[in-house]
């Protein structure tokens, strides 16, 4: 009895990490996305204000 319930926790527990592992993966990568996304409009902004900035210069 011992022995199963010792089984038992070590896969409950194995599945547990693993769905801890997968779900970390996951906040990472949608961290990421995000980040890669608010850099990239910022960079169009920035870009958009150089470019006001040059035709408003020669005008």
């Amino acid at each position: 009895m011992c022995v199963q319930k010792a089984t038992f926790l070590r896969v409950f527990y194995g599945k547990v990490a693993e769905q801890w592992n997968q779900a970390r993966l996951d906040i990472n990568r949608w961290g990421l996305d995000v980040h890669l996304y608010v850099s990239s409009r910022v960079r169009e902004s920035q870009a958009r204000r150089e470019c006001k900035n040059e035709l408003s210069s020669r005008a």
